[in-house]
C-alpha cells in the first residue's frame, strides 16, 4: 500500500573551477581531481573520459545521476580554445545522467 512518500536518491553535486584549466590537458587534470580518479588513469582522449563519466571510478557509481557544476565558465571561455570548449561541451552535455550547470 502506497503510504505517500517516495524515496528519492539525492545526487551528488561535483565541482569543477574554469579558471582551473586551459587545454584539454588541464581539463582532464580538473576531471581527475574533481571525481577524485586515481592519479594511474590514463585519460589519453575523449572516448576514455566518456567511459570515466559514465561511473564505476573515483566517486560515482556506473550510470549515477549527479550533477556537475562548472564555475567560472566565463573564464573558461576565454582561455580554451573554441574547439576545444566545443569538444568538452558536447561531452558532458550528450551524458543523459550529467546535469550541467555554468557559473
Amino acid at each position: 500500500m502506497f503510504n505517500g512518500k517516495i524515496s528519492v536518491k539525492e545526487r551528488q553535486t561535483i565541482y569543477i573551477d574554469g579558471s582551473n584549466f586551459n587545454s584539454r590537458k588541464t581539463f582532464t587534470q580538473e576531471i581527475k581531481s574533481a571525481f577524485c580518479f586515481e592519479d594511474s588513469l590514463n585519460i589519453k582522449n575523449w572516448n576514455v573520459m566518456q567511459d570515466c563519466l559514465y561511473g564505476g571510478y573515483g566517486i560515482i557509481d556506473y550510470r549515477e545521476e549527479f550533477i556537475l557544476i562548472w564555475q567560472n565558465f566565463k573564464k573558461s571561455q576565454h582561455k580554451i580554445s573554441e574547439k576545444e570548449l566545443r569538444e568538452m561541451l558536447d561531452l558532458l552535455q550528450e551524458m543523459d545522467h550529467i546535469d550541467l550547470v555554468f557559473y
